[in-house]
């Protein structure tokens, strides 16, 4: 999981003022996949990010190590990402190709413009 945005009041105003979000990896297998398996390889997993070393490491790229209890908790997670993420496309209109549905009006542009040039970050790459 990485770091929240470091410019939040950024996303608020573009409009996005209830907008939270973060990134995730998971590790999956296929359907089928014998359950001992599953167990031993989620085992592996918890073990590498509980390493202080391996935690030092993620930190260092503005990531946080963690891992579920337990691979059905992961799957109730991604399922629970999918209905958020699914619910937003949905409520926005956005479809691939017209990010026009999603712009910020000219005043947005403008005061996203001047911020980035006082204080270039990560959500002035547009």
């Amino acid at each position: 999981m990485t770091e929240p945005a470091r410019h939040p009041d950024q996303c608020n105003e573009l409009g996005w003022t209830n907008l939270v979000t973060s990134s995730w990896q998971g590790v999956l297998v296929p359907s089928g996949t014998p359950r001992p398996i599953i167990e031993k390889l989620h085992a592996a997993i918890v073990k590498v990010l509980a390493d202080p070393a391996i935690q030092a490491r993620m930190r260092n790229v503005g990531a946080i190590a963690v891992a579920s209890t337990s691979p059905e908790e992961f799957k109730a997670y991604m399922d629970s990402e999918t209905a958020k993420w699914n619910k937003v496309i949905q409520d926005s209109g956005v479809r691939a190709g017209l990010s026009a549905n999603v712009a910020p009006d000219a005043a947005q542009r403008v005061a996203l413009a001047k911020r980035c040039a006082a204080e270039p970050g990560p959500s002035c790459l547009r």
